[in-house]
Parts: C-alpha cells; sequence; structure tokens
C-alpha cells in the first residue's frame, strides 16, 4: 500500500509508515513529508491504525484485467461504510 504520493513510497499494511528523517536523501526526505503531510499521515504508526475514508480501484495504461477482477472479488458481497465515499468512473472510449 502506498503511504506517499509515488510508486517508491509504498509499505506492507503492516509495516510502520517511515519517518522523513530516516531518509538521508535530502529529496527523498522533503517528498516523504510533503507526501505525508498530503495524505494526513503521521511516522511510525501502520496503515491498519489508519481509518478509512477513500478507495479508489481503476486502472491505468498498464494494468490488467486481472488485478480488477482480483480486487472485485475482495469487494464481492460486502458493503461501503457510512463514512467511507464510493466514486464510479467510467472510462470513455473514442
Amino acid at each position: 500500500m502506498t503511504w506517499g504520493t509515488n510508486p517508491g513510497q509504498v509499505i506492507s499494511v503492516t509495516d510502520i509508515i517511515p519517518d522523513p528523517a530516516s531518509f538521508s536523501d535530502p529529496v527523498e526526505r522533503a517528498s516523504a513529508e510533503k507526501a505525508l503531510a498530503y495524505n494526513g499521515l503521521t511516522a511510525w504508526r501502520t496503515l491498519t491504525d489508519v481509518a478509512i475514508d477513500k478507495v479508489f480501484i481503476g486502472s491505468c495504461t498498464n494494468s490488467r484485467i486481472e488485478d480488477l477482477r482480483a480486487a472485485a472479488e475482495v469487494a464481492k458481497g460486502r458493503k461501503v461504510a457510512p463514512a467511507c465515499r464510493r466514486w464510479w468512473c467510467r472510462v470513455q472510449v473514442r
């Protein structure tokens, strides 16, 4: 799962969200600080401690239909929590 805003800012759902001070590269440190602020997260917590209020399941250019089917299987038979927003997006083919 992503704790940040780029594909390199990924951890397991049970891992600890990293402290920006732990990054030796100043550019990575600044990026981590901005990402945590943007996402409203705090270092040294796990993502399981964070309430889910928005979920996006979608695709991009390199996605696979198998990924969307796997996500649909997880969601099958479940309900959206009252505090969680659900948006539907459709693809427009030209």
